[in-house]
């Protein structure tokens, strides 16, 4: 944010592959905010730290139990964007899909 003149600063990314996360049940984790489940949480979202870097995406933020995840593009978004966009970004943020479900799972 510009605060001289209340311009956003950014740039546009014309093509970008994000996944959103969410883990359930949501209810649960939420009433359950203990230190305990905080914990968890913590531990479920390291691993997903290493998968992300395993498959060469970008992690874009967590929140509460949201975790949201970029193509590398995502993570340079000032450099000039490869053409055409590479088709093994999807392919890898399906991979990561694969391995963050495999990984909710272990910790369920």
């Amino acid at each position: 944010h510009d605060a001289s003149n209340g311009a956003m600063l950014g740039t546009e990314i014309p093509q970008c592959t994000v996944m959103f996360c969410s883990l359930e049940p949501q209810d649960d984790l939420r009433d359950a905010a203990t230190e305990a489940s905080m914990e968890l949480l913590d531990q479920v979202f390291s691993t997903f730290d290493q998968a992300v870097q395993r498959n060469g995406m970008f992690k874009y933020q967590h929140v509460g139990d949201w975790y949201i995840v970029a193509c590398p593009r995502a993570a340079r978004p000032f450099d000039d964007p490869p053409e055409p966009y590479p088709a093994c970004f999807t392919l890898d943020m399906l991979a990561l899909a694969r391995d963050l479900h495999g990984i909710a799972s272990r910790f369920t």
